[in-house]
């Protein structure tokens, strides 16, 4: 009775025991050690070289445009993250006084209005502080600062986006630790009736 109850247990582990080398076959080892001969490792570096190449290129264009997108996203592709904080300092900068001069600019239009539409029941809030041609000075003043401000929010975008495009232009010039320009004495041959002597100077040698 004991072994018909047992045998269906037995069978499973006879089973599992003879697919056991299977699924440990299948299984990776971590700390495994391939050998690989010579032809396949030269074989995996053409390989990588390949997929080197075929990598795609920094786009300057693609730089620009992102940046036209959403002013920083240019810098970012660069991976010029420091020049983030700069450029949002500066939009900050131009939003605040944009909003800080059309605040001013609608505040002494409104009382321009006020003194000059003949209604006896509106009135300035600066009656009695300010007439109508100090009125009219301000109004022209915070409306001049506020459209010279927004000239400079349009200046600060074309900047952002012309920094993106040279940063990525020369993200692929080649710039290695052998290229350098040094001064340095230099004698130059004197050519016609002077042949045979040389000029002494100064010169710089590019070195690549």
């Amino acid at each position: 009775m004991f072994l018909k109850k047992a045998l269906p247990l037995l069978v499973l582990l006879a089973a599992g025991c003879l697919a056991g080398p299977k699924l440990w076959a299948q299984t990776p080892d971590s700390t495994s050690t391939v050998l690989i001969n010579g032809d396949d490792a030269a074989a995996a570096v053409a390989n990588a070289q390949v997929i080197a190449m075929a990598k795609p290129a920094h786009s300057p264009r693609r730089a620009a445009f992102l940046s036209a997108a959403l002013p920083g996203l240019g810098q970012v592709y660069n991976e010029k993250y420091w020049k983030l904080p700069i450029l949002y300092a500066g939009v900050a900068t131009v939003v605040y006084f944009v909003d800080w001069n059309n605040d001013n600019y609608q505040t002494f239009r409104t009382a321009l209005f006020a003194e000059v539409d003949g209604n006896p029941n509106t009135v300035s809030q600066f009656s009695g502080l300010l007439n109508v041609e100090q009125l009219r000075l301000r109004v022209n003043v915070f409306r001049r600062q506020r459209d010279l401000t927004i000239i400079v929010g349009g200046l600060v975008y074309l900047l952002n986006i012309v920094d993106a495009l040279v940063d990525a232009h020369l993200k692929e010039f080649d710039v290695n630790e052998n290229l350098s320009l040094r001064w340095g004495p230099s004698r130059q041959p004197l050519p016609g009736a002077f042949g045979g002597f040389s000029s002494q100077g100064i010169g710089l040698t590019l070195t690549f």
